[in-house]
């Protein structure tokens, strides 16, 4: 099945080269602790498993996110690692990535890259490993050092209901799944004792903030150092069709960061899209073709870089 493609006023897309990086801490042992611990939460990291998925961070239990990175090379499978002890855990995490539990204990690894962003995206299959998540994170910035995940945290799977499930024995992620670690005080590391939680939220807070607003200015910074076009203004979406297919198109939607903007039932299947709308930075932009059931058959995504203001 062909894809519709997306012909956009000063469209561009993303590649980055990859680097392998080797997680070098040791598992150690770790007592499982539930995620309802809301009281000792203090951010939770979601990672959507597609490429250009978002990777972000929430000190609201989930109600806002914010953007710092995006995964360039989704994980197509995971792999059994004898020293994994609970499904759904993060057994090794250092500045150099994290590995962590799945179904019957296979493990995923969250890998940074350490080069920089291309505005050109180009699949590096024979690099990329099964079980391997690629971002576009820098080690020792963001999610890698201050933000990262400390061994033991619990992990859940986010479905397309919004609603997190613990990953069990028998989970299995698909390509839009979400990963959900919620990180609480009681996990963190050094310990934080009562008298300095509200300082230690304060600088967790803090380096959030850092780390979506660095992220925001290097994607800009990246697009004007390869020479990509950077949008402002109307963003013009246009689908195309192949002639012949064995399932015709009938329906589209314009999707905005996985959210909805525009659908049409009616040709032609064009949209202008005002970027003014929403934050500079990356935003991943996306068609998807349905059947006259509703059913959908076809779909186009990519990475686009926004910047309206001064």
């Amino acid at each position: 099945m062909n894809v519709p493609g997306i012909n956009a006023r000063y469209f561009i897309s993303i590649s980055i080269s990859l680097l392998c990086l080797i997680i070098m801490v040791n598992s150690s042992a770790c007592t499982a602790h539930a995620l309802s611990e809301a009281q000792h939460e203090i951010y939770r990291l979601r990672i959507q498993n597609i490429i250009f998925g978002n990777i972000e961070i929430s000190t609201d239990r989930g109600i806002h996110f914010a953007l710092i990175g995006r995964v360039m090379e989704p994980a197509t499978a995971p792999e059994l690692d004898k020293t994994a002890k609970f499904s759904g855990t993060v057994i090794r995490s250092s500045s150099s990535g994290i590995a962590f539990t799945m179904g019957k204990n296979e493990v995923l690894k969250l890998l940074p890259n350490a080069l920089k962003v291309h505005y050109k995206y180009k699949k590096l299959s024979n690099k990329h490993q099964k079980n391997e998540m690629r971002t576009n994170t820098a080690p020792g910035t963001g999610l890698f050092s201050s933000l990262a995940p400390p061994e033991c945290t619990q992990v859940q799977l986010q479905f397309e209901d919004n609603a997190p499930r613990p990953v069990d024995e028998n989970t299995v992620i698909n390509d839009e799944d979400a990963l959900v670690f919620a990180v609480s005080l009681s996990h963190s590391q050094p310990a934080v004792s009562n008298a300095n939680q509200d300082d230690h939220l304060k600088i967790v807070y803090a380096d959030i903030e850092k780390a979506a607003s660095q992220y925001s200015a290097a994607a800009i910074n990246c697009a004007e150092a390869s020479g990509a076009k950077i949008v402002s203004g109307m963003l013009t979406l246009k689908a195309r069709f192949v002639p012949g297919e064995p399932e015709p198109i009938v329906a589209v939607s314009y999707l905005i960061d996985s959210e909805v903007v525009y659908a049409q039932n009616t040709a032609p299947f064009e949209h202008s899209f005002d970027t003014k709308e929403i934050k500079d930075g990356e935003h991943v932009v996306e068609i998807r073709g349905f059947d006259k059931k509703g059913n959908p058959i076809s779909r186009k995504r990519s990475l686009v870089v926004i910047r309206n203001r001064p």
